[in-house]
């Protein structure tokens, strides 16, 4: 597995820390803390010092010994969390990244500018993206009708896994899929078949991501999104066309027939790229009308 250099991840350091509040690199390994351009000695927090000031923690490299860093160094995994400090709403996250010989976490704080919007992590147990659909107390992470993750989870999700890949230098695809004359479905079966149709479509979806990596979410209406991470376009584009046959190909039988759909598909690839969250989307969802230009049961790329 390609892995990057300390040092590589420090000239990264000026544009990560234009996407969030503020940054942190926590070295388990060595003991130290890199923040605002310094090192510091990586300290445990005193037991109850979880309630006083994340700044405060910052600036003294402290980390507490229950953090979800710690969590994120143990388990492999991406861990977020809500906390408050000094008044105001933040939303933490932790990001391993295996650099050189050893697993470093990315530490990446942001101010909430609308802490109605945001999810609120504060009196639920610590867990990782990968099964954060599993509490129950975030359900409005998942579209009600698929199951499938929601829009509030895709922009909750993606700034990390975008950042994840720039950091370690790998690929990311974003796929947008729209059901094709998805309205005469509803026209002519009537909506609880256009129900019916997103629930079956959203099951071939979930089949079809079966890397812990990969995840997909209903983006709004009858369009879905697709995230391949560590995947270059090429093998995205293998990846989705036999999606793509396998989708034309299913049998949907409601009340006694068979309702056959087709899919569009627009694709967008970043390798490496610095770009925001929109504009990925935006990219992919350009390619999506494309496809339907051209004649809809097709996938588009550049």
């Amino acid at each position: 597995m390609k892995t990057m250099s300390y040092a590589k991840l420090l000239d990264k350091i000026n544009y990560i820390n234009t996407l969030y509040t503020k940054v942190r690199i926590v070295d388990f390994v060595k003991g130290t803390v890199f923040t605002d351009g310094k090192e510091l000695a990586l300290t445990l927090a005193p037991e109850g010092a979880e309630n006083s000031s994340l700044h405060d923690h910052w600036k003294k490299g402290l980390v507490c010994a229950n953090s979800i860093s710690v969590h994120a160094y143990n388990e492999g995994q991406s861990f977020i969390k809500k906390e408050y400090s000094e008044n105001k709403p933040y939303t933490l996250t932790a990001l391993p990244v295996t650099l050189d010989d050893r697993t470093l976490i990315l530490e990446l704080l942001t101010l909430v500018e609308s802490p109605q919007e945001t999810c609120d992590f504060s009196n639920s147990p610590e867990q990782s993206l990968r099964n954060i659909l599993d509490r129950e107390s975030l359900d409005f992470l998942t579209d009600p009708l698929t199951r499938l993750c929601n829009k509030q989870y895709i922009y909750e999700r993606l700034p990390h896994d975008i950042l994840k890949n720039f950091i370690c230098e790998k690929a990311i695809t974003l796929v947008m899929a729209d059901i094709d004359y998805f309205k005469k479905v509803n026209q002519y079966h009537g909506h609880e078949a256009g129900d019916f149709i997103l629930e079956k479509l959203a099951g071939l979806l979930k089949n079809f991501a079966q890397s812990e990596s990969d995840w997909v979410a209903r983006f709004g209406g009858e369009e879905f999104l697709i995230i391949l991470n560590a995947t270059d376009s090429d093998s995205a584009l293998e990846s989705i066309e036999k999606l793509r046959q396998s989708i034309e190909n299913e049998d949907n039988i409601y009340q006694g027939k068979d309702i056959k759909i087709t899919c569009s598909f627009g694709m967008h690839t970043l390798n490496g790229d610095e770009i925001d969250v929109e504009s990925f989307i935006q990219r992919a969802d350009r390619n999506l009308y494309a496809a339907k230009e051209a004649g809809r049961n097709k996938i588009v790329r550049n």
